[in-house]
């Protein structure tokens, strides 16, 4: 929101905000693959401190400029483009680093923790960022934002100086190298050297993580596109931009809720409950607004649909960190994260020309039509497998208590 609030400021002309963005995001979905293998291959605490330093740096160079009276749209391009390196290389390795730090059994609940605090921000930053621009102008705004970033910096220095036999290792033995024996006897058995391409071709591996991973992008790409569309159509077709903002709130609340409630849910098969969600939900909430019903009907289609994706994001994001070897981690999770980077920016570009070209309700019906199709593909090549590979589990389980 500072980073809107500055693009505005230098440029009256509009074009400050695209700038802004595509430096953002392009830097971001360039580095975010470099930025697993690197968090897969040094200390993550380490590269989670350089990348904060990085974008501190991104905060500092507008934060002088705009107390010189000397800003330009170059000083925020430049300084969006660092903070996308920095947000590239800080995600991917905070992914790998979470479970070194909690216990397995804790591992859904501390991403439920991560989630609410990112929706919190998410509501209460522009807020925020809006009464300090207007008490002390842009730059006391990105004073604040560094601030922030100096906290982060202070509190992985406190993980830094952690001894090596502090880092949680899940009940398994560590290497000398400080890897756990599990993951470094996956590496040695299926061969994942080091390298973002050896995390691609490690996904098929696990096919749970791959498919759902899939069935992610037309989910991210039709949030993108309601993104767009939402405003649009509540102004022409559903009583005014009031009936949107209206839904917007209904999509905060049900995300807070959802990753409130994450950290209680308990499945045995986080898989199904994830792709049901994922097939179901997210067309049902498409199809409904394409229909136009009133407010309250999707108000709450809108909150319960928020609530039951961030459920089982969370779940995903916890089922991930326990089942890929921890080598390989950041890498998965940057691929991830790609997948999202390209997914989002795509469904903003073509969303509006395609419902002008079919209508909205047509466009709205066929991304249902397209989630719901590949959920079923999804379906059809995951459960066989994942199958075998819960009753190869099973038994290992029953060996191993056999053997104590």
């Amino acid at each position: 929101m500072t980073f809107a609030f500055a693009a505005l400021a230098v440029s009256d002309s509009g074009w400050g905000m695209p700038i802004v963005l595509l430096s953002l995001w392009g830097t971001r979905m360039l580095l975010i693959a470099p930025g697993g293998n690197v968090s897969d291959k040094y200390n993550r605490v380490t590269v989670m401190i350089a990348a904060d330093l990085v974008r501190l740096l991104a905060q500092i160079i507008p934060v002088f400029a705009f107390i010189t009276n000397t800003a330009t749209l170059w000083h925020l391009g430049i300084s969006a483009a660092l903070y996308g390196v920095g947000t590239a290389f800080y995600i991917p390795a905070s992914i790998g680093l979470l479970p070194r730090i909690v216990p397995k059994e804790s591992l859904q609940k501390a991403n439920s923790w991560i989630e609410l605090t990112l929706n919190t921000g998410l509501l209460a930053g522009p807020a925020l960022a809006t009464v300090l621009v207007s008490l002390g102008g842009i730059q006391t705004a990105l004073l604040f934002d560094i601030a922030t970033f100096l906290i982060s910096i202070a509190c992985l220095s406190v993980l830094f100086r952690l001894p090596k036999g502090q880092l949680l290792t899940n009940g398994l033995e560590e290497s000398d190298d400080g890897r756990t024996a599990e993951s470094v006897n996956d590496e040695k058995e299926n061969e994942i050297p080091p390298g973002f391409l050896n995390g691609l071709r490690l996904l098929p591996r696990y096919p749970g993580v791959l498919w759902l991973m899939l069935l992610s992008c037309p989910v991210q790409f039709s949030i993108a596109s309601i993104s767009v569309l939402g405003p649009i159509i509540a102004r022409d077709s559903l009583g005014g931009i009031a009936f949107w903002a209206g839904l917007a709130t209904a999509l905060a609340a049900g995300g807070l809720a959802g990753s409130f409630l994450a950290g209680w849910v308990k499945v045995k098969k986080p898989v199904l409950l994830v792709l049901v969600v994922l097939t179901i939900c997210q067309p049902i909430q498409l199809v409904l607004f394409g229909l136009g019903l009133n407010i309250i009907v999707l108000a709450v289609s809108f909150a319960a649909t928020a609530i039951l994706v961030t459920i089982a994001g969370i779940l995903f994001d916890t089922y991930v960190q326990i089942t890929v070897p921890d080598s390989a981690l950041s890498r998965v999770g940057s691929i991830e994260q790609t997948l999202m980077s390209v997914m989002i920016p795509i469904g903003f570009a073509v969303s509006l020309p395609m419902a002008q070209w079919l209508g909205s309700s047509q466009y709205l019906y066929s991304l249902a039509a397209i989630i719901a199709i590949c959920g079923l593909i999804a379906a059809i090549f995951l459960f066989p497998r994942q199958s075998r590979i819960d009753e190869s589990q099973t038994r290992m389980t029953q060996r191993t208590g056999s053997n104590k």
